[in-house]
């Protein structure tokens, strides 16, 4: 949600402090144990495997969103 908040608002910031303060850690992107679980419940067909790397880069490492 974070993620999704700070690409739309174009506002990194609010969503790293929401991201690292509130966020408790075994819920954090750097969490996910790549196993897919979640994948196969999400209704909307989510990649989620695929974004947690990508979500745990820019807001919990800091970095700018990917370009691809």
């Amino acid at each position: 949600e974070e993620y999704v908040d700070a690409y739309i608002h174009n506002d990194l910031g609010t969503a790293r402090l929401m991201y690292k303060r509130f966020m408790r850690d075994k819920a954090k992107a750097s969490s996910c144990k790549q196993c897919g679980k979640c994948e196969e419940r999400c209704p909307q067909k989510i990649p989620i495997k695929r974004w947690m790397p990508e979500i745990h880069r820019v807001l919990g490492e800091g970095l700018p969103f990917s370009k691809a």
